[in-house]
């Protein structure tokens, strides 16, 4: 069943489409990959669809209810959370106030004291590996606990749908296993999950299916096998390469003569 459709979705900035009547949907439970080239128009995707931006046209529903005109605060709290590729936390505050944020701002923090936040918090920052860091400045994590502390603030949203805007960036190996690792356990426990990311090994090896985009049009869609093997995903990633390869040749030549 889908979790999330959308019909239709432009962004036009100008004369400029971002987005261009793209269809898609995540089924409830799964992870879905969304990769395209730089420029494809893969961040105004997840600004559209978190409600950061207002389409130009088009629709989406979220659980078969309309949330077009919802702002991204409403949309958060209906259940719908974000990372973003560069983390963003409060510096002033602690990892666990941080994280308490989420908590008191999501779907049952109107019901939520200061302490029962916190109480929330200590045990998400457990789960993804950021208890010793809890009453310490965000200064104090890596990239790669600064990434896990805003899956952390999500989850303390009790969000169902979770947008990871590309968390391997700038992470070594092991930080990248690890970082799967945590994913897996979150879908595991109830959570769909979008999945924007260039690490294309990590996006085949985590997503149940993946959409492509490039120049602001949806282009593939499928398993990591389809997608990878779809001649206009290799176009749009690598080019014509018989051109360039004609392009080479020729430069070659005129240097040798």
């Amino acid at each position: 069943m889908a979790l999330l459709k959308v019909t239709g979705l432009t962004k036009r900035f100008g004369g400029l489409a971002a987005v261009s009547n793209v269809d898609l949907h995540i089924d409830q439970g799964e992870i879905l990959g969304l990769i395209g080239p730089n420029g494809a128009g893969k961040s105004t995707m997840v600004e559209l669809l978190t409600g950061g931006i207002s389409p130009t046209s088009g629709k989406i529903e979220y659980n078969n209810r309309d949330i077009t005109p919802l702002t991204n605060y409403a949309r958060c709290h209906v259940g719908i959370a974000r990372t973003f590729q560069i983390p963003q936390p409060f510096d002033s505050s602690t990892v666990v106030q941080n994280v308490a944020v989420g908590a008191m701002f999501g779907t049952k923090g109107r019901h939520m004291s200061i302490e029962q936040a916190t109480r929330r918090a200590r045990h998400i920052l457990d789960d993804v590996g950021l208890s010793e860091f809890a009453d310490k400045s965000p200064r104090a994590l890596t990239t790669a606990g600064l990434k896990r502390m805003e899956m952390a603030r999500c989850l303390a949203t009790d969000a169902k749908l979770m947008f990871l805007d590309e968390p391997l960036g700038g992470l070594n190996a092991t930080e990248v296993k690890d970082s799967l690792d945590l994913i897996r356990r979150i879908r595991g426990n109830g959570v769909t999950i979008l999945f924007i990311e260039h690490v294309i090994p990590a996006v085949l090896s985590l997503c149940d299916r993946v959409v492509v985009l490039a120049n602001g049009k949806k282009i593939a869609e499928g398993t990591g096998k389809q997608v990878t093997e779809n001649p206009d995903v290799r176009k749009a990633y690598l080019g014509d390469l018989s051109g360039t390869a004609a392009r080479f040749a020729h430069r070659r030549k005129a240097k040798v003569a």
